[in-house]
């Protein structure tokens, strides 16, 4: 993604998805923070999985996706 920065023109825009149990510890909140850097994207959206199918089992709480957004928006 960082060579296609360099590359693309437009504007640059990286969603991340917050999955409970695979992303949503603070070793992988370290390691996106750290790619976040590395990409340098002009903005950085921050979710969770919002299908009503996989929410249940996939979807971190509001309180979890708001402590990391923070963390990995104030970069």
């Amino acid at each position: 993604m960082s060579a296609f920065k360099k590359q693309y023109n437009g504007k640059f825009i990286l969603e991340i998805t917050i999955i409970r149990g695979c992303n949503d510890d603070e070793e992988s909140v370290e390691k996106l923070k750290y790619a976040i850097k590395q990409i340098s994207p002009d903005q950085v959206s921050v979710t969770t999985i919002n299908d009503e199918r996989f929410k249940k089992k996939l979807s971190v709480t509001d309180e979890t996706l708001e402590r990391i957004s923070k963390e990995l928006l104030k970069l």
